[in-house]
């Protein structure tokens, strides 16, 4: 897994650009599961940082880091959960 920068996006609330954080993952075999996240964030330089990311055959998980402030997100066929972490 290699973690990039996308293309530049224009924000409109500030006229500026900025390059979009991208995590890019090369898999092969015959299916693939891709998940979007979008996290609101303080300011443009607020740090977000996702580990621990595990597929199993109910669902997948991972945790998320933002500014300091970690929480576990989980999703399966009919439930999901956002858990704070200690």
């Amino acid at each position: 897994m290699a973690i990039g920068q996308g293309p530049a996006r224009r924000s409109n609330t500030r006229n500026r650009r900025r390059p979009a954080p991208v995590v890019e993952a090369l898999l092969r075999g015959r299916s693939a599961r891709y998940v979007t996240v979008i996290v609101p964030t303080r300011g443009p330089n607020e740090r977000v940082t996702i580990t621990n990311v595990q597929l199993t055959a109910s669902g997948w998980s991972f945790d998320i880091d933002v500014g300091g402030k970690r929480e576990r997100v989980r999703a399966a066929a009919w439930n999901s959960s956002v858990v704070p972490i200690g």
